[in-house]
């Protein structure tokens, strides 16, 4: 009855290591580990070749006012560069950059981080708006608690 069990709920619910897991320690069986885990390999497997998700997936699906994002994106993406699929040309902070042409970049954007480049083009870094925002303004723009002599 055990094995059966957690075959049928690692079916349902595709949670095999923390399924495992709660059968052995809640029911004492280690004696059974093995056949366990055996069992819930088999379900997930049989259940796999009718859908590929388990009840708690297929209800975050079916429920449009949770965002849900799939561990792995469609494979459709897999060819795409963020050049494909970016609005235009990427707005960089350049390594030494003006104070002028930084606060120019914040008013004219609303993007919560920039690439740093060098003078060659090439990436050297990300920095974000709130980190621009202290640089340009002092601490009165810094979150709260930071420690005003602590520089990041």
């Amino acid at each position: 009855a055990l094995i059966g069990a957690t075959a049928m709920l690692g079916g349902v619910f595709r949670s095999s290591i923390s399924l495992v897991v709660i059968m052995v320690e809640g029911t004492g069986g280690i004696s059974f580990v093995f056949s366990i885990i055996v069992a819930v390999v088999v379900s997930n497997a049989v259940s796999s070749w009718f859908t590929h998700h388990g009840v708690y997936h297929l209800s975050l699906e079916r429920n449009n006012t949770v965002a849900f994002l799939n561990g792995e994106p469609p494979r459709k993406f897999g060819l795409l560069t963020a050049g494909n699929i970016m609005a235009g040309p990427a707005l960089c902070v350049r390594l030494h950059d003006t104070a002028a042409r930084v606060r120019a970049l914040l008013a004219d954007t609303t993007h919560n981080g920039y690439p740093v480049v060098d003078g060659g083009g090439r990436l050297v870094g990300l920095i974000l708006r709130s980190q621009l925002s202290v640089l340009l303004h002092g601490e009165e723009h810094a979150a709260p608690g930071a420690h005003p002599r602590v520089r990041r």
